[in-house]
């Protein structure tokens, strides 16, 4: 019995395995595997088919272009005080702080110095000590005059009785001792009128000393107070205070920077110019100035300054103009971008300069440039699951049975490398000079990975990258193009007219509209219009997001 139940378990197998077979042999999808297959098949020699590369492209065409340089420029005071003392003291009082916006001879600051206090009370107490002493000898003066005046007088009336008392005694009227006491006292009143016009003398010498004395200290007291203006620090312009280098308190010699201020209104900017674009730039030349922290306002200005001399280290030379300044947008130490402006060329070739390929190891300049080309060969088609399956029409594989797709795409537009030489530049278009004629339609986005002879596929570009991609080989009989409606919609340069942009509901709009597309989640390049299942694995398609 036991033998009888495992007898029939075997058949029952055998049975099962036999019908799983013919199953799976007869019924299984198109691209389907069994695990056998599955393990033993070489995935390296499934290729996707050879499709259009999407890029980014421009007819070159004729125009006007103005050569263009731009540099990094620096803000500078139109003028600068520095603010130092010119005598040594104690920094006193700070009246101003950094920001502060200060007005011509305007107290900044004082200085404490001990020294000039000094001369000062000295020569004020010189000043005093000789005007007194000139008071007191005009007094002596006033004495000695009166006391020159009396003797004078008495000296007057001596000659006149010594006159009289002569001609007594010669006549016998008088003794000769009476002559003798008057003469006596008319020589003593001689003396005596003497020795006072000698003391007036001294006096008058001693007052013009004192005098001279009192010169010499108003002029040493003017001289001070003149030193003693010093401690109070002006400033000489209109401007803001930029620094402040000392703090209060401290000890400071003569001529030390206190304090630092800059006129900024009108204020200048300069920009150090490398001497291979120097030329061409003159006096006059246009100039837009960019500020990071301003970029939607751009200014416009003119060259007012070319330094003459360069600097021989860095070989640059500096440019420099002047704007208004009025709101205080610019702040001395900012950097700003300068773009400066030199030859205006009309009727040239241009392109995007993102579209210029630097050979470095050749120093070579080329583009990628767009030629169509006929079909030279018939189409050839293949299958994605077994490439090594080639077929001269369309059909289903031999060996899978999945449908046969061209091998490549037939879009007959080719990228290849053009060697030119360029021109002026503005930093967004340049010219070429030689490699390219009117007409020639050159890549400028999506050639990173370009290779000489790829199909490409131009479409509009955005930021995010092409709006539209082309469609795989095997899906191109369905839809001409599959459209990418999740990129934005703007910067489009398909060709060198502006094309205008495309606002958000617009955009949105568009999105509605577009087909609905599906895909594999297991191949994603797979993609259809319509649902259905996928034509390498059979699984069903879903809706693509």
């Amino acid at each position: 019995m036991k033998k009888l139940k495992i007898f029939w378990g075997l058949i029952l197998l055998i049975l099962i395995a036999g019908i799983t077979y013919f199953i799976v042999g007869h019924f299984r999808k198109p691209g389907q595997m069994t695990v056998l297959e599955s393990q033993s098949m070489d995935m390296t020699l499934m290729t996707a088919p050879r499709g259009s590369i999407p890029v980014a492209a421009e007819i070159v065409e004729l125009g006007n272009l103005e050569e263009k340089i731009t540099y990094t420029g620096s803000v500078v005071p139109f003028n600068e005080q520095i603010v130092s003392p010119k005598v040594s003291g104690y920094l006193r009082e700070i009246y101003v702080y950094p920001g502060d916006q200060v007005n011509q001879d305007q107290i900044l600051a004082k200085i404490f110095s001990p020294e000039l206090n000094s001369r000062l009370n000295e020569a004020s107490f010189m000043l005093k000590s000789s005007q007194k002493e000139i008071k007191e000898t005009e007094e002596e003066l006033k004495i000695l005059d009166a006391k020159r005046e009396a003797g004078q007088a008495e000296l007057d009336y001596w000659k006149a009785e010594i006159s009289r008392e002569e001609f007594l005694y010669k006549n016998g009227a008088v003794s000769k001792d009476e002559y003798q006491s008057e003469l006596a006292k008319f020589k003593q009143a001689q003396a005596n009128l003497k020795a006072n016009f000698s003391e007036i003398k001294a006096l008058e010498f001693k007052l013009s000393s004192r005098k001279n004395l009192t010169y010499a200290a108003q002029e040493n007291q003017g001289a001070a107070k003149i030193f003693q203006e010093y401690t109070l620090l002006k400033a000489y312009l209109e401007g803001v205070v930029t620094d402040r280098l000392i703090s209060q308190g401290s000890f400071v010699q003569a001529g030390a920077p206190i304090l630092k201020i800059s006129q900024i209104n009108p204020i200048r900017v300069q920009a150090n110019v490398a001497e291979k674009d120097f030329a061409g730039i003159k006096l006059g030349s246009k100039v837009k100035i960019i500020h990071p922290k301003l970029p939607e306002e751009i200014i416009e200005s003119k060259v007012k300054a070319i330094f003459p001399a360069a600097n021989p280290n860095s070989r640059t030379a500096v440019i420099e103009t002047q704007i208004s300044n009025s709101q205080k947008k610019f702040l001395p130490g900012e950097y700003v971008i300068l773009e400066i402006f030199k030859i205006h060329k009309k009727n040239i070739l241009t392109i995007p300069a993102k579209a210029i390929i630097e050979l470095d190891s050749q120093e070579r300049t080329a583009v990628w440039a767009i030629k169509k080309e006929t079909a030279k060969e018939p189409i050839v088609y293949t299958c994605v699951m077994h490439p090594e399956v080639i077929s001269d029409k369309p059909g289903n594989c031999p060996k899978c049975g999945m449908k046969l797709v061209p091998k490549e795409t037939q879009s007959g537009k080719t990228a290849h490398l053009i060697y030119i030489t360029l021109g002026i530049t503005n930093g967004a278009r340049t010219e070429v000079l030689s490699g390219l004629k009117e007409g020639d339609e050159v890549i400028y986005a999506g050639f990173d990975y370009l290779k000489e002879g790829d199909l490409v596929y131009p479409t509009s570009w955005s930021k995010s990258g092409p709006q539209e991609l082309p469609l795989p080989p095997m899906l191109e009989g369905e839809h001409k193009k599959h459209s990418m409606p999740e990129a934005p919609l703007k910067e489009i340069h398909h060709h060198s007219a502006p094309i205008p942009e495309i606002t958000k509901q617009q955009n949105q709009d568009k999105h509605q509209e577009q087909t609905k597309l599906y895909t594999c989640p297991m191949h994603p390049e797979v993609i259809s219009s319509k649902p259905g299942n996928c034509p390498k694995c059979g699984m069903k398609l879903v809706l693509k997001k």
